[in-house]
């Protein structure tokens, strides 16, 4: 299998047929071993192994499985995984799929089972997209107008004076947004180490691909919304994103370090529709109400004393009429 092993990388791989083969074949084993041991019982601490009996480093070897730059064929796995199981073993613990998976849900507990295991993956990094893909898979015209990433939609701190309103939205996979006026609805979405993993190496995988879909690329329309700490604070506020180990300008950091480095179009995504929306209801008259007079207490207050004086005023005027009427 060497040389079909080797025509799977872009680059050429400057290894000694020797050195290349122990390589593929040692890092088979190892990732079918880990898949093995971890598919025996929840409880993966083993004092009498040198991996397991450090828990604490099984997280980072679950994120070095996800890196693009870590990836082995997954034709290769299989293969490995074929041999070493015996059918009957297979059968009881399920394929090479389910158990890789299996042991994604422990870093990341979301429905990562609703993948066909029927399907061909190039690596597990590329098993991982697809089940983080939308349940609707959307299909788009070739992108042939690109443009920057640009501030088409204004961020959150600009949103939320013009009356939008976020709320952590229930979906299968956090990629689902939808937009009903004034509710803007994104599923909750945990930031830590191992979504900063996923979260770069697919938009990384995305950029590798012609003429296929780009949601994680897409999903970084979130660059637009984030421009500041401030926005990742009220979105925090709001139940959409949650932090472990890190700080808002960690996470605004992250976003813009994404949107800078890749190409996009607004008009050309699964979220055109949702970019849409937002966008006109942000420049509808009933929005640049909302900015203009109701954006802060002052200017709900001085719109209320206008308002307040024209009634006075009004009753002022019918007042003297009757008074003169009357008079009369």
């Amino acid at each position: 299998m060497e040389s079909s092993a080797r025509a799977c990388y872009s680059e050429h791989v400057n290894m000694t047929s020797c050195d290349f083969v122990q390589m593929m074949l040692l890092d088979g084993c190892f990732v079918a071993e880990f898949l093995l041991h971890i598919s025996e019982s929840s409880d993966a601490t083993d004092e009498h192994d040198p991996i397991f009996a450090r828990p604490q480093i099984i997280p980072i070897l679950i994120r070095d499985l996800l890196k693009l730059e870590n990836q082995i064929p997954f034709s290769l796995l299989q293969s490995v995984f074929t041999r070493a199981v015996p059918s009957e073993l297979r059968r009881e613990i399920g394929s090479l799929a389910t158990l890789a998976l299996k042991l994604f849900n422990l870093a990341c507990p979301t429905a990562l089972l609703k993948r066909s295991e029927d399907l061909e993956y190039e690596h597990l990094l590329a098993l991982f997209y697809s089940s983080l893909s939308p349940i609707k898979q959307v299909h788009r015209k070739s992108r042939k107008k690109v443009c920057p990433l640009a501030q088409s939609v204004p961020c959150v701190t600009e949103l939320r004076p013009s009356g939008i309103k976020f709320k952590p939205g229930k979906a299968e996979s956090f990629l689902e947004i939808s937009f009903h006026k004034p509710v803007l609805q994104i599923p909750n979405i945990i930031i830590n180490d191992f979504m900063t993993t996923v979260l770069i190496n697919c938009v990384s995988l995305e950029q590798c691909w012609e003429n296929r879909s780009k949601y994680m690329t897409d999903y970084v329309f979130m660059y637009c919304l984030i421009n500041r700490p401030k926005d990742v604070s009220l979105l925090r506020s709001d139940g959409i994103i949650t932090l472990f180990s890190h700080d808002d300008q960690y996470v605004a950091d992250l976003f813009y370090m994404l949107g800078r480095s890749i190409s996009f179009n607004d008009h050309d995504c699964f979220l055109s529709r949702q970019f849409m929306e937002l966008e006109l209801y942000y420049r509808s008259n009933w929005a640049n109400m909302m900015r203009t007079y109701f954006s802060s207490p002052w200017s709900l207050i001085s719109a209320f004393s206008a308002f307040l004086v024209i009634v006075l005023a009004i009753i002022q005027t019918v007042i003297a009429v009757l008074t003169y009427g009357f008079h009369r």
